[in-house]
């Protein structure tokens, strides 16, 4: 006879990450967020005695992107036309994923396509200290209306 399994389904619900930057919600279609540099390095000596190095670079980047139609763009223009440092939370509340930034530069505007249809996507980056960076778990799917 088989057991029944423990084990309850996961689920991912992007509905549930939030994005703020610069005390603005940002309503997103994704977010990627990256070091500049990987966390540790290694090399071999002369004699092949192998050496691991801490980075203590923390520079790193979140991009954020957002829809044309909304007006969370209006905000994030501003602050990047002011050159304003502005701080960046990222956060999946069906999880345990958090990232963070105390002080980012929005470094450019967007590059603008205009097209026929509405579903043009503006990329937001925004470049600092990555002061938080957590990759989590998520929540069961009965806890996210699944």
């Amino acid at each position: 006879m088989a057991l029944l399994s423990t084990k309850r389904l996961k689920a991912y619900d992007p509905t549930q990450v939030i994005a703020i930057i610069g005390g603005i919600p940002v309503p997103h279609e994704g977010i990627e967020c990256s070091y500049d540099e990987e966390q540790y390095d290694f090399f071999a000596g002369v004699q092949g005695e192998p050496v691991r190095t801490k980075n203590a670079n923390r520079l790193g980047t979140i991009v954020v992107k957002v829809l044309q139609s909304s007006e969370a763009n209006d905000g994030l223009s501003t602050a990047q036309a002011a050159g304003a440092l502005v701080p960046v939370f990222i956060k999946d509340f069906n999880g345990t994923t958090l990232h963070a930034m105390a002080e980012g530069t929005i470094v450019d505007l967007p590059k603008k396509t205009y097209a026929k249809t509405g579903d043009q996507v503006n990329e937001w980056k925004v470049r600092g200290v990555i002061t938080t960076a957590f990759i989590g778990s998520n929540g069961t799917a009965d806890l996210i209306g699944g």
